[in-house]
């Protein structure tokens, strides 16, 4: 009878290692697809990390140029580079190369209007770079009565 039992057991075993085996491979393939969510949700962030710090940088540049607009009314405008380490930007490859560039025009647009134009990059060059540009008309001549 011993002999006869055994026989009975060989065909269950072979039934739990392909149940384990199944179960397994279903398990692999669900980590697969989870990590493949999770790494395109991580690119969907980074993107988007990079379009605010574009915006920023947009926003920052129009404010620089009405800085340097309030000193000196015939500034035309500049390419303003900044580094890694002016963003405190972590894991840089090479924190004194440009991190952000942000191209600024003044353009008048009558006698005493101009248009300040800005657009930033960030990083600078493709295929990761985010362009962001805005635009800001302003007064050229002081008012009277304005403190310079």
């Amino acid at each position: 009878m011993i002999h006869a039992r055994s026989q009975r057991q060989a065909p269950r075993e072979g039934l739990t290692v392909v149940a384990v085996i199944v179960c397994l491979v279903v398990l692999l393939m669900l980590s697969g697809v989870i990590l493949k969510i999770a790494s395109a949700r991580r690119l969907v962030a980074r993107e988007l990390e990079r379009g605010l710090q574009a915006d920023w940088l947009a926003e920052s540049g129009l404010e620089r140029a009405l800085g340097k607009l309030a000193a000196d009314p015939s500034y035309k405008g500049e390419t303003w580079t900044l580094a890694a380490t002016d963003l405190e930007r972590q894991g840089a490859s090479n924190p004194a190369e440009p991190a952000a560039a942000v191209l600024i025009k003044v353009e008048p647009i009558g006698t005493d209007r101009g248009r300040i134009t800005v657009v930033a990059d960030f990083p600078p060059n493709p295929p990761e770079r985010v362009r962001r540009a805005k635009r800001l008309d302003v007064d050229l001549k002081p008012r009277s009565g304005a403190v310079r």
